[in-house]
This record gives structure tokens, sequence and C-alpha cells, in this order.
């Protein structure tokens, strides 16, 4: 099977390639931005003019993301929205369009990558939670409008898993960079307790997180080759639990949410008034 991986940066291009010099022939990486509708079609014609003849693409991944976990929405900006958006949805949306008449000639599929926080939200990551959210209603939009043309449309949906994308350093580069734009009315609104021990349940979140890689990774495969794919792939024993409990009536999910995760933070101003 033939690949063409994505990179973000012409670094990443040439490190992959470097890496994998007894698979040259089988890997082509190619430079792709998707939040730059010129880099995707760029990436379209240069994977075209790659195929030999006889040769169909067989399925599309979309697995670039953006962490977009910052902090409580009073923290948060516009911008910080829109730049989740951008990557997490509108860049697999312009994958979609642009390879589409492709996988139309192949009747192969589009593999997404979402997230159990596509399907149970989470307090102080709601930018991330909002994309995963739009990627799971376009997955299944698109799943029936595609299906006359027998294309199949899968989407992955992980836990936590210990990756460099939970990575604790940039958790902590991004909390701090919104941190110091807040105003000091709001900083005191807050307090530096709750921005530490936000931070400290984020990191207990990467500790407890899975080191099983390989459940990632096999139903990845599973998706894209598998004569019998399925439209979901819950991965991680938190997704199958988080997914139950999104069942449960509003309150009790929501009870359910502060004792697991201790998402009943109370901003300094508030605990002054309790006391």
């Amino acid at each position: 099977m033939t690949v063409f991986a994505g990179c973000l940066t012409q670094e990443s291009r040439q490190k992959l390639e470097n890496e994998n010099l007894v698979l040259i022939g089988k890997i082509f990486p190619v430079e792709l931005d998707v939040t730059n509708e010129e880099s995707v079609i760029a990436a379209k014609e240069y994977v075209q003019a790659k195929m030999l003849p006889g040769q169909y693409f067989w399925a599309l991944v979309n697995n670039a993301g953006y962490f977009a976990w910052f902090g409580p929405d009073a923290w948060l900006s516009i911008e910080h929205y829109q730049n989740s958006m951008n990557t997490n949805v509108y860049g697999m949306i312009r994958c979609v369009h642009a390879f589409l008449p492709l996988i139309k000639q192949s009747q192969g599929r589009i593999v997404s990558m979402s997230s159990v926080s596509g399907r149970y939200p989470q307090a102080h990551g709601i930018t991330y939670c909002m994309a995963k959210y739009a990627v799971e209603v376009y997955m299944d939009g698109i799943r029936q409008e595609l299906r006359p043309y027998s294309i199949t449309c899968c989407m992955l949906e992980p836990g936590a898993f210990n990756t460099n994308f939970l990575s604790m350093t940039a958790m902590k580069q991004r909390v701090e960079d919104v941190w110091n734009q807040l105003s000091p009315d709001m900083q005191q609104e807050y307090g530096l307790d709750f921005k530490e021990k936000y931070l400290q349940d984020f990191e207990a979140l990467i500790q407890s997180s899975s080191s099983k890689l390989h459940k990632v990774v096999d139903a990845y495969q599973h998706a894209i080759t598998g004569s019998w794919p399925r439209l979901r792939y819950r991965i991680g024993w938190d997704c199958q639990m988080l997914v139950s409990l999104s069942f449960l009536p509003t309150e009790l999910s929501d009870l359910a949410l502060r004792f697991l995760f201790n998402t009943y933070r109370v901003p300094a101003i508030l605990q002054k008034k309790m006391k």
C-alpha cells in the first residue's frame, strides 16, 4: 500500500523522508497545511501526479489536530474558538472536498479522527470539545450523503492516550499565555489557586492516560483495510465509560463529571462569598 503522509512543515517532511529510507516508493511525504486552501489543493495535485496508471486513491485519513484546551470560557476570545475550528473542523472539510472526486472513483473510505470529547463535553475544554462535536456531526452527515456512492465514512473516538498531544509542557504554556492576557480584575476573580489546581487536574489526566497506542493504530488499520469497517471506533476504557455516561439524564451526567474530573472548581471570588 502506498501512503501519502501530510507534513505541516518542510522540516517535518524532510525528517520523515530520512526516517523511512527503506520505504522509499511506499511513503511519500507531502507538505500539507489543512488551514490553507491552496496547500490542500497542492497536496491533492501532488498525489494525482504520483499515482501510477491503474492505481486508485483508497482512503483519506483526517488526522491533523490542534489540542485547543486553555481553560474556562471566560478566559478566552473568539480567536481561540476560530483557531480550534479552523484546524480540527474546517481543515478536515477542506481535505474531504479536495480528495472526494478521487474517493468516488475508488468507492473508498474517509477516516477521521474525532475524540471522546466529541461525545461527552467537559468544562474548561469547550474550544476543543466544540470542534470534536462538529467533526461528529459532519462525518455523520456525509456518511449518509455518500452512501449512494458506496463510500464508507469512519470515525475514531479515542480517550486519553499518552502521546505528545497531551504534553504537560505545552499545556502549561497555553494556560500561562491565556492567563497573562487576562485583565487584573479577571485574574483576581479566579485567583492563582484556581489556575494551579486546573493544571494539576490536567496532569492527573496525563498520568492516567493509556500507553497502549497500538489500540489507536489498530483501529486506523481496520478502518482503512478491514472488510467490514466500523462506523465508530471507541478506543480506551475512558471512552467506553464516558459514552455510557452520556446516556444518563443531564443532572446525573453532570454529577458524574464533577466526581470523576473535579470539574466543579470554584473561582476565588466565590470562595470568599462562601466563607
